[in-house]
């Protein structure tokens, strides 16, 4: 098949085929037999949800969805145009061709063009068709540019493709990739003597590995976590798999753990993905440290295309956030029409969302997620879109941004990316004016450190937060970064870090702090901003108290730090979500 690398495609689901069918008559006026026609989508890159479509083993063009427009096109190409132009009585014209002109990415003009052209508006695709060419080609001021031309020739002669056709063609494929995912699977349960889990959380890939290590081992469980804002099928499809293969499942709930920190942070957006240290990783770790003490061995369906912050994932994986836990990874190179062959060669069941054209099935409105994805939510789960629409506007209002932050989903980002530059000026436009300071804010006396005559480096700042718990709270969780002195009679709190770095900070915000160095200054005092964000908004995930070596740290209303059992090892700051994303706090 001709798509674009590296290659990330899978079958055409039940509503895509209905709705590509469907728009393709509204647009060109065609009927299309997407029952009987093999239909493969190749993710590509672009502004939202972009997939090339292959019609029987050729790339037709691509299904894209407009923010813009908030809705989805279709881009077709010559191979399109090939297959269909004959079909179509809209947004087809026939055309002549020019002497002594090559047409393809030149301007065609309205004189060399046959047929209605009253209805078209700028941006429209048009297929262009005579007894010898077809073309295809995109209307602007009364001209087309062509696009791509070609002679006429029947692309139907290539062999009709099929899902039951790519199966069997790939069957000795497949076996080797099953083979050397088992192997893999076997070499480790030689190597861990200790429990295993599956993580299934409802979707395609975590079914493949949940599969792959039942055909060698019966004595696991399934572990589900529930954030609290999941489809309802996902948990009703791991019950279906306990059942029918017969191992037990539990599941790790953060119950109001995401409603009662939004007030907090906002939305979680790409860059700012509060919700999973809160809302996933706190009770799993939770769980797994409660039910198994001495180590666990966890199989995952992660896999290298799904992103890039896992494109270098191995085999074998330490979790950071649970000690004693490895995680493994025996599908990491498989791609999505891989995944999908296994499901249909082992006739698995699988979750019902993916046959309405849904891409993720975890959080219903996962910022990871494109804005298609919740315009798929908006028509199949009304009532879901319809309670987080409610809570986005809430937050908007609260920080007077444009309607675009909910209509062109930038609420999605802390920081806009270039490809959604031009809607987040068109919010700021549209933004209120008079709305309430934010309560976050970090203000620089020096940006960097500065060094004096007596070679000491100084950085000092003014920290805006709420005080939730009070400042000697404060000075208690500062206790991690070193020897701290606490005055409650002038709330004010020095600390000596174990570099010989010192500082000062008062119960209104001021922080001072300075070294023999520029780098351990700057570190010094960031760690120090963290520390306090860390006290005064904590989500209780208890990941920190997990992750400390020496069970110094507890948490009540928040954190506490047991100062005779605190080795100053910093354990607990790695995982927090507050250490992680602090500084999106004050965006």
């Amino acid at each position: 098949m001709d798509i674009t690398p590296p290659g990330e495609f899978r079958p055409a689901n039940i509503q895509f085929k209905k709705d590509f069918s469907a728009w393709f008559k509204n647009y060109f006026g065609a009927v299309l037999d997407t029952e009987h026609n093999g239909i493969i989508l190749n993710k590509v890159g672009g502004e939202d949800r972009t997939d090339e479509v292959v019609w029987n083993g050729y790339n037709i063009g691509t299904y894209e969805y407009s923010i813009k427009k908030e809705a989805f096109d279709f881009h077709p190409n010559i191979n399109a145009a090939l297959f269909f132009s004959d079909r179509a009585n809209m947004h087809v014209l026939e055309f002549g061709i020019p002497k002594n002109r090559h047409l393809k990415n030149n301007w065609l003009e309205a004189n060399y063009l046959k047929g209605n052209t009253s209805g078209l508006v700028e941006g429209d695709y048009i297929f262009l068709s005579n007894s010898k060419y077809v073309a295809v080609g995109v209307w602007y001021n009364r001209k087309i540019r062509i696009k791509d031309v070609s002679k006429r020739f029947d692309l139907t002669t290539k062999k009709e493709f099929s899902l039951d056709k790519m199966v069997r063609a790939n069957n000795s494929y497949m076996k080797k990739i099953i083979a050397n995912a088992k192997n893999e699977l076997v070499e480790v349960t030689n190597e861990y003597k200790i429990p295993y889990t599956v993580s299934l959380s409802g979707g395609k890939d975590s079914l493949v590995a949940f599969h792959l290590l039942y055909s060698i081992k019966k004595d696991f469980d399934i572990i589900y976590i529930d954030t609290g804002i999941e489809f309802k099928e996902n948990l009703e499809f791991v019950k279906e798999i306990s059942n029918k293969f017969s191992i037990p499942y539990y599941v790790a709930r953060a119950g109001n753990a995401f409603e009662d920190n939004f007030h907090t942070f906002g939305p979680p957006g790409k860059d700012f993905r509060w919700c999973c240290k809160v809302a996933k990783l706190g009770p799993v770790t939770k769980l797994i440290k409660e039910r198994y003490p001495h180590g666990s061995v966890s199989i995952e369906g992660t896999r290298w295309l799904e992103s890039f912050d896992r494109s270098k994932i191995g085999l074998k994986e330490k979790n950071p956030f649970v000690p004693g836990q490895v995680q493994i990874n025996p599908i990491r190179s498989w791609n999505a029409m891989e995944v999908w062959l296994y499901i249909y060669m082992m006739k698995l069941p699988y979750n019902e969302l993916y046959d309405l054209d849904f891409e993720r099935l975890g959080c219903y409105m996962c910022p990871s997620g494109n804005e298609s994805e919740f315009s798929h939510v908006k028509r199949f789960f009304p009532d879901l879109a319809k309670q987080w629409e409610i809570k986005l506007e809430g937050w908007r209002k609260s920080k007077g941004y444009g309607k675009e932050y909910i209509s062109k989903g930038l609420w999605r980002w802390k920081k806009a990316p270039p490809k959604m530059r031009p809607y987040y000026k068109a919010m700021v436009a549209n933004s209120i004016e008079d709305v309430k300071e934010n309560d976050l804010k970090l203000e620089y006396t020096n940006p960097s450190p500065t060094c004096s005559t007596n070679g000491q480096w100084t950085q000092e700042g003014i920290l805006k937060i709420p005080n939730n718990f009070g400042f000697e709270r404060t000075s208690n969780g500062l206790a991690i970064l070193g020897e701290v002195k606490y005055s409650s009679e002038f709330n004010v709190a020095t600390i000596k870090g174990k570099k010989g770095e010192s500082a000062i900070i008062f119960a209104n915000g001021d922080i001072s702090v300075s070294s023999d160095s520029e780098n351990k200054t700057k570190e010094f005092f960031e760690r120090i901003v963290k520390q306090v964000v860390r006290v005064q908004l904590c989500t209780k995930c208890n990941i920190c108290v997990k992750r400390c070596p020496k069970n110094a740290i507890t948490i009540d209303d928040t954190i506490k730090v047991n100062t005779l059992l605190c080795t100053k090892c910093g354990a607990c700051e790695e995982g927090c979500v507050l250490s992680l994303y602090y500084d999106r706090l004050f965006m």
